[in-house]
């Protein structure tokens, strides 16, 4: 007999996991694991799903101490206003948050930093153009930016300068 150990397994889960339930206050939660929330279809069908708050469970013990644990805890910012949801992000060893619906941090921990943050959240039901339209949203911007960048300018030529002589003084 032999084992065979594997270092990491990165296999998709199923889609439509099951949204936690937060009773009802707060209602039904949208979770993402860790690197999870770096994809935006993730949150967004959890949302579409009826999630009105979301929740990352994070371990950044892979980046050390680099600016990646940072752009990692950014990233909840983006879907937390991508989806108009607060998130509350808890780190075993780096940035725990509370964002609101803008993607403002209303609260942190540093990393590798034993605390317990606290901040109002609330439920929403709201639906922005990216948690109805999903990525079509994003193409139908980037046509009609790249549309508008094609349109002709008007073109405004240099003045005559042979016709703009000085006008005589008197009668």
């Amino acid at each position: 007999a032999s084992l065979h150990v594997t270092h990491a397994d990165f296999l998709a889960g199923e889609d439509g996991q099951p949204l936690m339930d937060g009773g009802p206050v707060i209602g039904k939660i949208g979770e993402a694991l860790c690197f999870e929330s770096s994809y935006p279809r993730l949150t967004r069908e959890q949302v579409v799903r009826g999630a009105g708050l979301l929740v990352i469970a994070a371990d950044d013990t892979l980046f050390g101490h680099t600016s990646e644990v940072r752009q990692h805890s950014a990233i909840a910012a983006v879907r937390a206003a991508e989806t108009d949801r607060y998130l509350v992000r808890s780190a075993a060893t780096g940035i725990s948050q509370i964002i609101d619906p803008t993607g403002k941090v209303l609260t942190e921990a540093g990393q590798d930093r034993a605390a317990v943050v606290w901040a109002p959240v609330q439920s929403r039901a709201t639906m922005t153009p990216y948690v109805r339209w999903g990525d079509w949203f994003i193409a139908v911007c980037a046509l009609l930016l790249v549309g508008t960048a094609m349109l002709p300018f008007p073109r405004h030529s240099a003045p005559d300068t042979a016709s703009n002589q000085p006008l005589a003084d008197g009668p």
